[in-house]
């Protein structure tokens, strides 16, 4: 069975940014048989679409996500990370099984109609579930026919620890929300991962199981070494959060006397198997070693600049030779799934004024992250994010009908600069079309709303009595907050 795709225009994505207007694609057994410039070859196809005005592009690969967010989108705003972490997951606490499936599949609905056909999650919820629930979001993107990585976050440090805060000087309340959100983060552990990553490849082809350590902060020397040789064993990739905040670079200086970076590079973790969301407080030094050692740099310009973060060096990054992914974040921080909204901020985020304008980045170099860049952290390098013969058929159609590109005076820097995701009018994923003309093929979209609006409605009052408890620890992390903010900080370090 194939199927022939006659494009107005053929967005490659690959090492030259190649556009074919008019192009074509061939796929054949879920893969791209064929793809170039003009007219292509005639054959006896199974599916012949002709859609002179349509462009068709790799699916974007959503590189760091969190699909229990999807529930609690909009709650929070005027937040630094470290207090608004300790919220989101205090709601997460009170999830269903049912409840992290209907999360998941709502932020599948939003990245499906807005040209995203792969996310890595990196899955924490607290639920007392087996694997925290995280079974239920590989159903929810398998049912749906999304691609993706599940990252089951582990973490074995104290949390007063991970954020330099003294337990002792606290209320009784505080305390015990610390020593609640210490034994409910260390409840997951690698043994525990090995059978997850078992039970995921037993369900589906299309959800890899990957490691996920937290970030170096809150995980051990031991943790984070075994998590590399699982990792190894089971041929997949590691993601963590790395130097999201200030506090955070300075919390690992005071745990490990260097960089985080530096320190992961010294125990041997640096490698081309891990990806690392963020990365926002990363010196020269830093820099340079991700370039040496392959590791994957995600960007989240999105989240980084609601929980102000600060400004990630992407165009340091790129000069440099860092591989580089783009992501949304979850939408407790982002408050949206859309790829496309990354690509813009990210793409007009870096044009600094303390900079020759020749070093901005390009569209291309914005447009190649959120494509093959991010396909690496999910271990599909070589499988995804570019449209030639023997990569995935993951694909996207957009139409021209539409004032993003009326007039078409150039693609890439149209995609990247004006469409939001409201042109895409198709999605393959695996050679199946899931969104066609529009239409979700794979998902009851409205049944998914009905449930969600039910889910968090009646979750409610028990999320109240959940933040109430974790508001005990607010006035520490504020300080703490405060006084990183006061810090001077220099980029060598």
């Amino acid at each position: 069975m194939a199927t022939k795709i006659s494009a107005g225009a053929v967005v490659s994505a690959n090492d030259r940014m190649d556009v074919w207007q008019p192009g074509y694609v061939i796929v054949r057994d879920g893969q791209i048989a064929e793809a170039g410039p003009g007219a292509g070859p005639d054959g006896d196809f199974a599916e012949h679409i002709d859609a002179p005005s349509h462009i068709v592009m790799p699916g974007l690969v959503n590189a760091h996500g969190h699909s229990p967010s999807n529930l609690l989108k909009g709650t929070w705003s005027r937040l630094p990370l470290e207090i608004w972490r300790q919220y989101i997951r205090a709601g997460w606490r009170e999830y269903s099984d049912e409840a992290i499936y209907v999360s998941a599949q709502l932020g599948v609905i939003e990245m499906l109609r807005t040209g995203c056909t792969s996310v890595m999650d990196h899955f924490y919820t607290g639920s007392p579930s087996p694997h925290m629930g995280a079974m239920n979001a590989v159903a929810a993107m398998a049912d749906a026919g999304m691609r993706g990585g599940l990252a089951l976050t582990l973490s074995d440090r104290q949390y007063e620890t991970t954020v330099g805060i003294d337990a002792q000087n606290l209320s009784k309340g505080a305390r015990e929300e610390i020593e609640r959100i210490s034994r409910l983060e260390g409840a997951e552990s690698l043994d525990d991962f090995i059978e997850f990553a078992q039970e995921v490849r037993h369900r589906t082809h299309l959800v890899t199981p990957i490691v996920g350590p937290s970030a170096p902060h809150r995980c051990t020397e031991q943790q984070l070494v075994r998590c590399l040789e699982v990792a190894a064993d089971l041929d997949t990739m590691i993601h963590m959060h790395v130097c999201e905040t200030k506090a955070q670079f300075m919390q690992g200086q005071a745990l490990f006397g260097t960089s985080p970076v530096a320190y992961l590079d010294k125990i041997g973790v640096l490698t081309d198997r891990l990806s690392m969301a963020h990365c926002v407080w990363l010196t020269d030094d830093d820099i340079e070693r991700v370039a040496a050692r392959g590791t994957i740099v995600v960007h989240n310009p999105a989240s980084n600049g609601k929980l102000g973060s600060g400004r990630m060096r992407f165009d340091d990054m790129l000069k440099r030779g860092v591989r580089l992914g783009l992501a949304t974040d979850g939408s407790g921080s982002n408050d949206t799934q859309n790829m496309f909204e990354a690509l813009r901020i990210a793409g007009i985020w870096h044009n600094r004024s303390d900079r020759d304008y020749r070093d901005w980045p390009a569209p291309q170099d914005v447009l190649r992250a959120a494509t093959s860049g991010s396909a690496h952290a999910l271990g599909l390098g070589r499988k995804a994010g570019v449209i030639e013969a023997g990569r995935l058929a993951d694909l996207v159609m957009l139409t021209m009908d539409s004032y993003h590109f009326v007039p078409l005076n150039n693609v890439i820097n149209q995609l990247v600069y004006c469409e939001n995701g409201v042109s895409v009018t198709d999605v393959m994923i695996d050679g199946v079309w899931v969104l066609r003309e529009g239409k979700l093929k794979t998902i009851d979209e409205a049944r998914v709303y009905s449930r969600a609006r039910a889910l968090r409605a009646e979750m409610e009052g028990r999320l109240n009595e959940q933040f109430r408890q974790t508001a005990e620890i607010e006035p520490a992390l504020r300080e703490q907050y405060l006084k990183a903010a006061a810090t001077p900080w220099s980029e060598q370090g």
